[in-house]
């Protein structure tokens, strides 16, 4: 059964690829960032890219799993740290 609001968007997503074309690499992919001034011991954290399959343009973003596991390490140390101390020394004062 096909629905009409997404054979739409199917046409509209084949018309926008036909004129804006993507500046594809040799391998046919699609890399919106730079790195040529990176050198080989600086660490990529993400990173995205793109291609086409079938007609259709593809964006894949990754994160690195140290990343993942990092932030996740973080956040859960801020959630055992707590709040932190009140202070209602200076409660309702204006400090400068």
């Amino acid at each position: 059964m096909k629905n009409p609001h997404y054979e739409y968007l199917g046409r509209r997503m084949r018309e926008y690829h036909r004129t804006h074309q993507w500046r594809l690499s040799e391998g046919g992919l699609y890399v919106p960032h730079a790195y040529w001034n990176m050198g080989p011991e600086s660490l990529s954290y993400w990173d995205d890219v793109g291609f086409i399959l079938n007609g259709r343009r593809v964006m894949v973003w990754w994160r690195h799993p140290r990343d993942i596991f990092r932030a996740a390490i973080s956040s859960l140390a801020w959630e055992e740290a707590g709040d932190g101390l009140e202070l209602t020394r200076f409660r309702g004062r204006v400090l400068v």
